[in-house]
This record gives C-alpha cells, sequence and structure tokens, in this order.
C-alpha cells in the first residue's frame, strides 16, 4: 500500500504494513490531520492510497485514531458487524438448530400466554439479532496494556468494519519503542496496513520507513532500500 501527497517527492510506501510520517510543522500538521478526517467523512482531501494499483477510499475502508485510551471492542459498529457475523453462521452451518430454537422460543411463549391475566400477542418474525440485544451479547474486554488494546481494535474494525488503512496520531508520545516495535511486528503479519502520523521524530526501532516534513516544509525521506 502507499500514501501520495503533493508534499511527497514519491509515494510513500508502507513496507510491511507501515510506515511513519513525521510532520514538525505545525500548521501543516494540523493540516494533514484535518485532511484524513475529512476524507473519512466523505469530503475531499489531500490524500491518495493506492493499494496494489487501485485507488483506496478512505471513507469507506480507512480509519484516524486519536484518543488510544478510549478505543473499545463494544463499540456500536464493531457490535454490529459481530452481530452479522453471528447470524450468518447461524443460518448458515446451524441452520437446523437456529429453526428448531426459534419454533421452541414460540411454543413457550404460546404456553405463558395461556397463563397470563390478560390476552397476549407477540412477534414470531423475530431475528436472530433481537435475541443477541436482548442478551447483550459483545465482545468481551480485559485489562490489557495500552498497545494490546489498539491492536486488539484495529483486529477487530478490520474483520467486521473492512478498515483496510488506519492512521495512528502521535501514538508515539504514549508507548514506549519496545512497546512500538511489537506493534510493528503484530501489523506486519495483519491484513491492513497502519500509518503513524507523528508531530516528532523518535528512534526509528525496526527499519520502518519515516518521512519527514520539517519545520521549513523541507521533505526527509528515511527508509532501507532492502526492505
Amino acid at each position: 500500500m502507499k500514501i501520495c501527497h503533493f508534499d511527497f517527492s514519491k509515494p510513500l510506501n508502507l513496507k510491511c504494513g507501515s510506515a511513519v510520517l513525521v510532520t514538525e510543522n505545525p500548521s501543516r500538521f494540523a493540516q494533514y490531520c484535518r485532511d484524513f478526517v475529512c476524507q473519512q467523512s466523505g469530503e475531499e482531501g489531500a490524500f491518495m492510497i493506492d493499494d496494489a494499483g487501485q485507488t483506496l477510499s478512505f471513507k469507506k475502508a480507512g480509519s484516524i485514531l486519536f484518543d488510544f485510551f478510549n478505543l473499545s471492542l463494544t463499540d456500536r459498529k464493531i457490535v454490529a458487524g459481530v452481530y452479522d457475523a453471528i447470524e450468518k453462521t447461524a443460518t448458515g452451518e446451524y441452520a437446523l438448530d437456529y429453526s428448531e430454537l426459534r419454533t421452541k422460543i414460540v411454543s413457550f411463549i404460546d404456553l405463558l400466554s395461556i397463563d397470563s391475566p390478560l390476552q397476549i400477542e407477540f412477534d414470531t418474525d423475530f431475528c436472530l439479532q433481537d435475541l443477541l440485544k436482548a442478551l447483550k451479547v459483545q465482545p468481551c474486554e480485559e485489562e490489557k496494556p495500552l498497545i494490546c488494546k489498539i491492536a486488539d481494535y484495529m483486529d477487530a474494525a478490520s474483520a467486521f468494519l473492512k478498515i483496510r488503512i488506519f492512521v495512528l496520531v502521535n501514538l508515539r508520545t504514549f508507548v514506549t519503542d519496545d512497546d512500538f516495535s511489537l506493534l510493528l511486528t503484530h501489523i506486519g503479519h495483519s491484513n491492513y496496513s497502519v500509518l503513524f502520523l507523528e508531530k516528532m521524530q523518535y528512534e526509528r526501532v525496526s527499519g520502518e520507513p519515516v518521512r519527514i516534513i520539517d519545520n521549513d516544509l523541507c521533505e526527509i525521506v528515511v527508509e532501507d532500500e532492502f526492505v
């Protein structure tokens, strides 16, 4: 995957799934963030993402993350994606079991209606997602280190929301070099790519491609040709 911009002399190649864009100029840093936010909303922006020769829509397959501490697997969109996946499994691999369950539920409500003090009615055309919501089915969330929570969230968003590229803003402020290296390794084995958008330059830990736009808007390219 490659990211193109008018400020770049050549596309930023997300080798092994990740790259770092350091933007020291405050105004340009804010503009880059604004562009990704706008493009996530379907508005115009200056970044173009090339995925194997095809232009990738950031609105459909991209996500920019600022607040790493409130990332949650119980995000409404992720839960909806989990429900869709469960329903697909239930109506496919377990279609017979699901049909029997629906019949038993309707029969049980009919049985209860006999002793009801008032005549009752109910919807017999309910779907599995109605049951999942009633049972409050949702992904489990455990206490984990920040870097693990971020990895889990990106994995879930990739699997259930079809996100192909994440932009993480100023993550290096909150993690150690060792944790950052572990995250790069995890991303390298994932089905998505990550652009780390940073305000300042940190030590390069795993040979990740780095593009620097300094305070004078000069470009510095740091990458290993053999990577």
